[in-house]
């Protein structure tokens, strides 16, 4: 079976979506995208060492502070891995904020914290300054990105790729979310006091009936 996607090396939108109808064949678009995320899911295995995964969890466990970055669409991703991170540990700062940019969340960022960031075609300016920060100020950075030759990969202290080739105009986060999931599965057995933090946590969200 030939999977019928369009790589991730084709950026622009609009580009994107021309290319699809080209080879549109309404019957087959489910079953082409189950194809397309199966082969995704897969990179993740084939271009990652398990290795990576914890060590990346004890980069996370032990520093100071987590720093979590993304842009645009990417932001599903790292708003997914913040709001799970700070349940578990303390000191998780989110650098995109509307009022707010990278820059000035970056400014205190010492080599005893780290960075995790997500980044996927068509890569972001400000998320490399994020990344350059980071990396003058001697922090540990975790980069999940789609290639070992992509714009953050020279600064990672820990790398991470996978597939994000889709048959849409937008990317595939099929195989990034499974990155976050199983990084924030090894942290929650990992860390200490995640337990006590997540009954403090449902104590007073059940005051609101907001869970």
């Amino acid at each position: 079976d030939k999977v019928l996607s369009i790589s991730s090396a084709v950026t622009v939108p609009a580009r994107r979506i021309a290319q699809q109808s080209k080879s549109d064949n309404h019957a087959e678009r489910v079953n082409r995208q189950y194809k397309i995320s199966a082969k995704n899911l897969e990179s993740v295995f084939v271009n990652n060492p398990i290795s990576s995964f914890e060590e990346a969890a004890n980069i996370i466990i032990s520093s100071k502070r987590k720093y979590i970055a993304a842009s645009r669409g990417n932001t599903s991703l790292s708003n997914y891995f913040l709001l799970y991170l700070k349940q578990m540990l303390p000191h998780v700062v989110m650098t995109n904020t509307s009022a707010i940019s990278p820059i000035d969340h970056m400014c205190s960022i010492t080599k005893d914290d780290c960075l995790v960031i997500f980044s996927f075609p068509r890569y972001s300016s400000i998320d490399e300054i994020t990344a350059q920060m980071a990396y003058d100020a001697g922090a540990k950075i975790i980069v999940i990105t789609d290639k070992p030759s992509a714009l953050l990969a020279p600064y990672a202290t820990c790398l991470f790729t996978v597939s994000v080739d889709s048959n849409a105009f937008f990317n595939s986060f099929i195989g990034p979310q499974f990155i976050a999931e199983a990084l924030l599965e090894i942290i929650s057995q990992k860390a200490r006091g995640v337990e006590k933090r997540l009954k403090r946590i449902d104590k007073y969200l059940g005051k609101l009936g907001n869970y």
